[in-house]
């Protein structure tokens, strides 16, 4: 019988591009003053307390994040970085838009031929998604009280999340993984549960300076 893996999913703190409104995929930004202070805010939360491993994107911003919360205990995996925009990383969508109006539209429909101007396949990412999950589940099962945190990017997580309740890939937008928002899901014979979705109540002191859900990294 399966046994059943708990997986904390968190996005990183704050960084210049939520505060611009920027596109920043595999751009490396580290965390704002802000970012730092919603970063400390997640190390108080209880249930965060007794993990004991945390796999993390190795982009600066997560490993920040993660660090601040999990000292010592953090491991870093390539494929949790976030998707690499290409053409319109570091740019706005009104820019975006503006210069790439058929591919902006085509990524709004979510066509599964969709690849980003020099940059990555929405396939390819997808199964990078499955591949790393995978992984998780390997991390998950190897720890006494099998649970496991990711810290990682918003498009990684949504689309995590879609794996692991069996929703097709392309239905990620209708998940919101805000700046520091902790997600929780149980999993057990490849069926998932969610527990809970986007959870920012740990960040009640700390000014956020947005959601940062309209941007994406």
């Amino acid at each position: 019988m399966d046994k059943t893996i708990t997986v904390y999913l968190i996005r990183h703190g704050e960084t210049t591009a939520q505060t611009r409104g920027l596109f920043s995929g595999i751009s490396d930004l580290p965390l704002t003053e802000i970012g730092r202070s919603q970063a400390d805010a997640l190390s108080f939360r209880s249930d965060l307390s007794e993990i004991r491993t945390c796999i993390s994107s190795p982009l600066s911003r997560c490993t920040e994040t993660a660090e601040r919360v999990f000292s010592g205990r953090v491991v870093f995996d390539e494929d949790l970085v976030e998707i690499d925009f290409g053409g319109w990383e570091m740019k706005t969508w009104q820019e975006i838009s503006e210069k790439y109006p058929e591919k902006a539209e085509k990524w709004l429909r979510q066509e599964g031929d969709f690849c980003f101007p020099d940059g990555e396949c929405i396939k390819g990412f997808f199964e990078r998604i499955e591949i790393v999950a995978g992984k998780i589940k390997e991390y998950a099962l190897s720890d006494k009280k099998h649970k496991i945190a990711v810290c990682t990017h918003g498009g990684v997580i949504k689309s995590l999340i879609c794996l692991w309740l069996g929703i097709p890939p392309e239905k990620h937008f209708h998940f919101a993984a805000d700046i520091a928002s902790v997600s929780c899901l149980s999993i057990s014979a490849g069926f998932g549960y969610l527990s809970f979705l986007n959870d920012t109540s740990h960040l009640n002191s700390v000014y956020l300076g947005g959601t940062g859900e309209n941007t994406n990294g």
